[in-house]
């Protein structure tokens, strides 16, 4: 009975203690533009840009990044605040620029379900986008 009250307690705190601690966050970030110009119609408008795990296997978690229209600029973070996991991401736009064509026409090919944009997170890096590469 002692060894199995001993046996239950270490397998316990193995549980408790997370065994493995999870994939170490990586800070991604970058410019995004669009042919080396900044991809917003309108300086009052924003974009959010979302990674999305392509392996079938990775937790199905959106990480969202902050733009920044002043240097087109953006950084992904993890919901936690931390960084995102290495692996293969699909990257998705979307421009909140009221009756803009441009808007409408981002939002359309570089949605969740349809962009082409796809990178690969290594480490903490630097990742710049240029959408003029994936537009038609």
């Amino acid at each position: 009975m002692r060894n199995v009250l001993s046996a239950f307690c270490v397998l316990a705190l193995v549980v408790a203690s997370g065994c493995g601690g999870g994939a170490k966050p990586y800070h991604v970030k970058g410019k995004l533009t669009n042919g080396g110009k900044s991809p917003l119609p309108d300086p009052k408008g924003g974009i959010t840009i979302s990674f999305l795990p392509l392996d079938s296997n990775a937790k199905k978690v959106t990480y969202n990044g902050a733009f920044n229209g002043d240097d087109n600029s953006y950084e992904v973070f993890a919901p936690d605040g931390k960084g995102i996991p290495a692996g293969k991401y699909k990257v998705a736009l979307n421009m909140m620029a009221p009756g803009s064509p441009v808007a409408d026409k981002i939002n359309d090919q570089f949605s969740s379900s349809k962009s082409p944009i796809e990178v690969d997170v290594t480490g903490d890096q630097n990742i710049d986008i240029d959408l003029a590469k994936y537009t038609k």
